[in-house]
């Protein structure tokens, strides 16, 4: 119990320390911090990308039953 309560410390203060940070983030996360995002630049089409890239080939190389 004692590590997992140090453990959790540790993560919550990350928010904390990376405050301003993260509040750089989230104001410019639409049109980037020099207005120059694109749709493969911006964050949720890059997650998307990688879910694509990742997700078919592990599609077809499921063997699995249906």
């Amino acid at each position: 119990m004692y590590t997992i309560v140090i453990q959790l410390g540790a993560i919550l203060c990350l928010p904390v320390y990376f405050r301003e940070r993260i509040a750089k983030i989230l104001v410019h996360v639409s049109e980037g911090e020099r207005g120059d995002r694109t749709v493969l630049t911006h964050p949720l089409g890059l997650v998307s990308v990688a879910f694509v890239v990742t997700a078919l080939p592990a599609f077809f190389a499921d063997e699995g039953d249906w």
